[in-house]
């Protein structure tokens, strides 16, 4: 996704390849606006020479990929929220899920793996993704302001910058991952085929979109 493509209208999400779609460009988008725009605003006047460092990139690198995870189980939960009230069985429900979560599955496993980790990274993230979400199963989705709640330290532990710099700016990541969320989710709900997507999601049926082929985490 370009810079420009953020201020088009979303596309209508409507069958699997565009929930796909949206699931990872709202994902990495929210991951890395919330981490660059952090990192901009705490080093200030600093912040281009900061960004053209080779030690800050590599830590910007790992940050985003790790908070792309954290961001993309948000976004499948409050997707999930969303389609769940639309299905009235339990079976219906448990495959919504099991759709879900191999959509985040095909997504995470689409890139490569990242420079500075190790070969079994994306096993471990998807180990991490599906406990993540397996309570969403069983008492479904928060409201959508709490569910970044649950990663928020995390995610504020991996930010690119020396924990002497970040001081008490705990509650401001906070309070921006969860107003990204709301937003976003305002997104979805005008751009989605709600019912129609619960329907496709959980149909029994071979993977309707061909593998991924993603490179590098960009929006």
């Amino acid at each position: 996704m370009g810079f420009w493509d953020l201020f088009k209208k979303p596309p209508k999400v409507n069958d699997l390849e565009t929930l796909e779609d949206y699931i990872e460009s709202r994902a990495a988008f929210l991951a890395q606006k919330c981490i660059y725009e952090y990192a901009r605003a705490r080093t200030g006047l600093n912040s281009e020479k900061l960004f053209s460092e080779p030690e800050f990139q590599e830590a910007l690198d790992r940050s985003r990929w790790e908070a792309f995870v954290m961001t993309l189980a948000d976004v499948v939960e409050m997707i999930a929220g969303e389609l769940r009230p639309h299905l009235n069985s339990a079976r219906d429900i448990d495959a919504l899920y099991n759709g879900l979560e191999a959509a985040a599955v095909a997504i995470m496993r689409s890139y490569p793996v990242p420079a500075m980790q190790t070969s079994d990274y994306w096993d471990r993230k998807e180990k991490w993704l599906l406990e993540r979400l397996k309570p969403v199963r069983l008492a479904g989705s928060k409201r959508v302001k709490d569910i970044p709640l649950q990663t928020v330290e995390p995610f504020f532990d991996i930010l690119p910058i020396h924990k002497k710099l970040t001081g008490h700016d705990f509650e401001m990541i906070k309070n921006h991952r969860r107003t990204s969320l709301c937003r976003t989710y305002e997104e979805f709900i005008g751009s989605a085929d709600v019912p129609a997507l619960a329907k496709v999601v959980t149909a029994e049926r071979a993977p309707v979109t061909p593998p991924r082929v993603g490179t590098s985490l960009n929006v």
